[in-house]
């Protein structure tokens, strides 16, 4: 007889549940391989500031400092990379990262992102939760505090 498996299981968690508060006036989006994101209210040829909170599982334990890499090299690479500022902070209160950093993209010009990253473990896996807010350039100054108040409320939901 064939063993079966299940998600979610002991062996195979649910994803942690999350939530984050959104600025006034943003709404729910859709964006491919995330668990929660938000957005401004749409502008005419206007970049769409957003935050997107999103879950890797990878197995096996994880240090925060082996995920703050994998997420680091992916950005690294980007055209125009700099880097503002990097501090290590609580986040979902767990060990944290958060970084800020520029770069340019080819659709939308120079954009700046604000990110927070824990690692969540389980028995067996590791949840690398990790939460981006991304801004166009000219925005910047005037919308990254909200953006970062955002980033900052992401919370893990008892259930």
């Amino acid at each position: 007889m064939a063993d079966t498996i299940a998600f979610p299981s002991e062996l195979f968690p649910a994803y942690p549940a999350l939530a984050i508060e959104l600025p006034e006036g943003w709404s729910p989006i859709a964006v491919p391989e995330t668990v929660l994101a938000g957005g401004a209210p749409v502008e005419v040829d206007a970049f769409r500031a957003n935050v997107c909170v999103s879950v890797l599982r990878t197995p096996g334990a994880r240090t925060l400092e082996e995920a703050v890499a994998a997420v680091l090299g992916r950005l690294d690479g980007a055209p125009g990379y700099a880097e503002l500022a990097r501090r290590n902070e609580p986040v979902l209160d767990l060990p944290g990262f958060a970084l800020e950093a520029s770069f340019d993209s080819a659709e939308a010009g120079a954009l700046v992102q604000s990110l927070r990253i824990a690692v969540v473990p389980h028995a067996y896996f590791s949840d690398t939760v990790v939460a981006v807010a991304t801004v166009d350039g000219a925005s910047a100054e005037s919308l990254l505090p909200q953006l970062r108040t955002a980033l900052n409320s992401l919370a893990l939901q008892q259930g």
